[in-house]
């Protein structure tokens, strides 16, 4: 049987099982629901540990950098719903 049976559609098995600890610096919008990552996760510094390094490579390769507001919600919602950022 196939691991990817278990996975729903468009989840990355590696990311889902070895990556665990990735999982925190995915984030999504509220509204639309389109998912990134952290921006903290492209500053300077993040990656001296080997695990974070490893963690970031992998992230970058599936996800772009999204930035929420404090309502949780990407640039193009919250111009749409005309909340100021």
């Amino acid at each position: 049987m196939s691991h990817s049976k278990h996975l729903k559609r468009g989840k990355s098995y590696s990311l889902e099982t070895w990556l665990g600890r990735g999982k925190r610096f995915i984030v999504s919008c509220k509204q639309c629901q389109v998912t990134g990552l952290k921006p903290s996760i492209l500053a300077q510094g993040f990656s001296e540990d080997t695990e974070r390094s490893i963690i970031k490579e992998e992230l970058e390769k599936l996800y772009e950098p999204l930035d929420l507001n404090e309502y949780g919600l990407c640039g193009l919602c919250s111009k749409i719903l005309k909340i100021d950022t």
